[in-house]
Order: structure tokens, then C-alpha cells, then sequence
């Protein structure tokens, strides 16, 4: 059981639908910027602006699966711990870590 003091339940729609009202109401306020940046004496000027809103995926992400997994096992191998904890670590994180991905569909980035 999760020890919380709120726990908010939400559909990938509803969230996503959230999400383009909020883009809808504070673009282009929040959603665009610019950005000065000095490398090596040289000066650069970096434009964005989302052009739609967020769209959530509340699937697991095989992106973060793989970074999880790649994580643990360059642990594992450090502790010289076996291959099987490698394999219920990773079980474990698939039953009960919580991950998804949001997916910015246009983005402009002008350098």
C-alpha cells in the first residue's frame, strides 16, 4: 500500500486533455523563450517555442525501462552481485514503479 497524504487518479485523456487547456490559456507566455549562451567566446542565441500542446502516454516506457535496466546492471556488475537480483530488480520496477512519457509533437528550436 502507498503511504500518501493524497493520491490523485487521472486518465492518459484526461491528462492530456489538462494539458492542452493549459497549453491553450498560457501560450505563447510559457511555451516559448529564448536563451543567450556563450561557448568558447562565441555567442549564441537559442529560440524555442512548443507549438502544440504535451501529449501524455501513460503506458510504460520501454526509454525508461532500458535506462533502468542499463543503470542496475552497470551496478550490478560493479558489486559483483549476481545476475538474478538483475532480473528481480527489474521485475520489481516493471510490477511497481510508476513511468510514462510526454511527447512534445512541435517543437522549434532556432540556434
Amino acid at each position: 500500500m502507498v503511504n500518501a497524504d493524497v493520491v490523485i487518479a487521472i486518465t492518459e485523456e484526461q491528462l492530456t486533455s489538462l494539458s492542452q487547456e493549459t497549453y491553450n490559456a498560457a501560450y505563447p507566455q510559457i511555451f516559448t523563450g529564448t536563451v543567450q549562451y556563450l561557448f568558447e567566446e562565441t555567442n549564441f542565441t537559442i529560440n524555442w517555442d512548443v507549438k502544440a500542446a504535451p501529449v501524455f502516454d501513460l503506458s510504460p516506457s520501454n526509454v525508461a525501462k532500458r535506462a533502468v535496466t542499463h543503470a542496475l546492471t552497470e551496478r550490478i556488475k560493479d558489486a559483483h552481485i549476481a545476475a538474478l537480483d538483475l532480473q528481480r530488480s527489474t521485475s520489481f520496477l516493471e510490477q511497481h514503479v510508476a513511468n510514462c512519457s510526454v511527447r512534445l509533437p512541435q517543437v522549434v528550436i532556432v540556434i
